[in-house]
């Protein structure tokens, strides 16, 4: 299903097999979910009002991404990876090479993107890869494409070069933030695996202690909840009163 909210208020339309997000009252923003690949990785398709697009974590099924690129007539101009796991970039290859997307990450995730060793597919057989980068996002940035602008906030603690994107308001408020695997409802996201820090996390999270307003947040995998449902509900966040 997909939907549309202004002012955060939401009517249906169909969108069968997809799942739609906001319109901010400021900026027209569509926000589509499309869940891809084993782990159910959440690729968000951001689109303006012109039919720009922006892809966040494409990790799977190219041909369902496309499909729905197809279907809103929209034109990917930019894919940005939250971090450089394989089950976050691993349709990137054929997005690029039909719209001739721009690949933007942090600069530590990297190597990731063309090591099955550094983003873990190696070790399921999988061995997936995405093309290099093709620039670097680094805390405090702003990465645009038509009227879409996303700020970059640097979220170490799953990954070294971890990142959240955050849509504000004319005024500053945040409406949107792409949380990628750092914060999930009610949880965050593991810090066992390589290039994981626990007190990088804490660090992290403090960061969303400060984001104006009640934004939406769209993790990586899972349900979207509100960044005020995470102060109250979530024990890494209450960790930070």
């Amino acid at each position: 299903m997909g939907h549309y909210a202004r002012r955060y208020r939401r009517r249906n339309t169909c969108r069968c097999g997809f799942k739609g997000g906001i319109i901010s009252d400021e900026v027209l923003l569509k926000i589509i979910t499309v869940s891809v690949g084993e782990l159910e990785t959440n690729c968000y398709i951001l689109i303006d009002d012109s039919s720009e697009a922006v892809v966040i974590d494409p990790g799977a099924e190219a041909k369902k991404i496309i499909a729905a690129l197809d279907r809103e007539k929209a034109v990917c101009r930019r894919i940005i990876f939250t971090h450089g796991h394989a089950d976050h970039i691993g349709a990137a290859g054929d997005i690029k090479a039909k719209y001739g997307a721009l690949i933007l990450t942090h600069p530590l995730e990297f190597e990731a993107l063309v090591s099955s060793e550094k983003n873990l597919s190696a070790f399921t057989g999988d061995f997936i890869s995405a093309p290099p980068a093709d620039g670097a996002l680094n805390d405090g940035d702003t990465v645009s494409a038509g009227e879409i602008s996303l700020e970059v906030m640097h979220t170490p603690g799953h990954t070294a070069g971890g990142i959240c994107l955050i849509a504000r308001k004319k005024n500053g408020e945040a409406f949107a933030v792409f949380s990628g695997d750092t914060i999930f409802r009610q949880t965050v996201g593991r810090c066992d695996l390589p290039g994981g820090d626990e007190k990088a996390m804490a660090a992290s999270v403090s960061k969303f202690m400060a984001i104006r307003g009640n934004p939406a947040i769209y993790p990586g995998h899972g349900s979207a909840t509100t960044l005020y449902a995470e102060k109250l509900s979530n024990p890494f966040f209450r960790n930070q009163l």
